[in-house]
């Protein structure tokens, strides 16, 4: 019989860099790119943030697609 033929991996999308402006919150990042703050602890996993409330003005970050 022939092989069946492996189906090609959907690829992921890759994150989009984001740099901190002043007056910036994770919850208000969060809110303008996806619509609701649900993926606040999404983006803090993907950056090694522990605290939420503690990003710098000039910081970069990675959000996820």
């Amino acid at each position: 019989p022939e092989p069946t033929p492996t189906p090609e991996p959907t690829p992921t999308p890759e994150p989009v860099s984001y740099t901190i402006q002043r007056g910036d919150t994770l919850i208000g990042i969060c809110m303008r790119q996806y619509g609701s703050d649900r993926r606040v602890a999404e983006i803090c996993s993907l950056n090694n943030i522990t605290n939420p409330d503690d990003i710098k003005i000039g910081q970069k970050i990675l959000l996820p697609q």
